[in-house]
């Protein structure tokens, strides 16, 4: 699956010769959802950036799964170099331990840049760690895609009658949340191209009568 980045931007990056852009963590995020919305069925509920109802401990990307009758979560960490990935067991050990104390998701996955895949499918390896692993990199028609490199085994959770109206709550708000920072900033964005356009004739206009 890729995200088009359509043909006049691809005419213009030939013309200009412009590489692709780095890989980020909002792309990385953004391929993500776009897969667990639209590629993955049954998956209707997903956010970044959730905060652990259980834990203090902020997930990257939730996502919410029904499957025949059952409720899963899936949980994706985001990361964009080795220093970062490795980041992630020094300050966040109690969240892999074998067991994983207190986890509410069924599922867990490492979302990294396709350069980074074979580094943390060793490091995964050589700490007997059976995560998911998601590939994101530029075709060669500069599409950005996902892949699914190494499926998530079912891990076990926190057992709590109240685990699903908790997670869902906490998802629930924290997509209101995204929906509404979301739509402001397209409205700074439409602001912003207005007055750029609105100097940009100004500036031609006064190229012109001089």
């Amino acid at each position: 699956m890729a995200l088009n980045t359509g043909k006049s931007s691809k005419l213009v990056k030939d013309r200009f010769n412009l590489g692709n852009l780095p890989i980020t963590a909002d792309h990385v995020k953004a391929m993500v959802l776009h897969y667990f919305r639209y590629t993955r069925a049954n998956v209707y509920m997903c956010c970044t950036e959730l905060e652990d109802p259980f834990n203090n401990c902020r997930e990257d990307v939730v996502c919410r799964e029904e499957r025949n009758g059952e409720v899963l979560y899936h949980s994706i960490e985001v990361k964009i170099s080795e220093s970062d990935f490795k980041r992630e067991f020094w300050h966040k050990q109690d969240k892999h331990k074998e067991r994983g104390d207190g986890r509410f998701y069924d599922f867990f996955y490492f979302a990294v840049p396709y350069e980074l895949v074979d580094f943390v499918q060793d490091y995964l390896a050589q700490e007997m760690l059976n995560y998911g692993i998601f590939s994101i990199g530029y075709d060669e028609y500069g599409e950005l895609g996902i892949k699914l490199v190494q499926s998530s085994p079912r891990l076990e959770r926190l057992e709590r009658e109240d685990l699903v109206a908790r997670v869902d709550s906490a998802l629930c708000a924290r997509m209101s949340s995204e929906v509404a920072k979301l739509n402001a900033d397209v409205y700074k964005l439409k602001d912003g191209m207005q007055e750029t356009k609105r100097q940009i004739e100004f500036l031609a206009r006064g190229i012109k009568l001089s």
